[in-house]
C-alpha cells in the first residue's frame, strides 16, 4: 500500500490494522434536557506517520451536538466532522463533543475512521 491510496476504514478495522487506538471519555448515562461533553482520543500507535485523518461521529437521535473542539465541518445536530490532518507515530488528537441530551438515556455514538496511511502502513 502506497502513501499515496486512500483507504477508508470503520472504527473496528483501525483499530484492527494496528495505526489508530480510539478511546471515548464520557458519562455513561445523560438525564433529560442535560447538557454534557465527551472527549474522542485517536492516538497512532504504529510506527509510521498517518497522514490524513478524518473522523465523523453519528449521534443517536435523541442527542444533538451544540459545539465542539475542534470545531465540526457539518452544521447537522447529529453529526459531526473533524479533519484532523497527520498524526506521527505516538502523537494523539482530541475532540471534544458538548451535546443536549433530549430524554434520559445510555450514552451511545458510533464513530467512522478516514485516513490516508503513512509509508509502511
Amino acid at each position: 500500500m502506497t502513501a499515496s491510496s486512500e483507504n477508508t476504514r470503520s472504527l473496528l478495522e483501525s483499530y484492527l490494522a494496528g495505526a489508530l487506538l480510539v478511546k471515548k471519555f464520557g458519562p455513561k448515562e445523560v438525564d433529560r434536557e442535560s447538557r454534557f461533553s465527551y472527549t474522542i482520543r485517536l492516538t497512532n500507535t504504529s510506527e509510521c506517520p498517518v497522514c490524513s485523518i478524518v473522523m465523523v461521529e453519528t449521534l443517536i437521535s435523541l442527542l444533538e451536538i451544540e459545539s465542539s473542539e475542534p470545531e465540526s465541518e457539518l452544521s447537522e445536530s447529529s453529526m459531526g466532522r473533524w479533519v484532523l490532518g497527520p498524526i506521527l507515530p505516538g502523537e494523539h488528537r482530541e475532540v471534544v463533543v458538548c451535546c443536549l441530551a433530549k430524554k434520559r438515556l445510555r450514552f451511545r455514538s458510533d464513530t467512522v475512521l478516514s485516513y490516508i496511511p503513512g509509508p509502511g502502513d
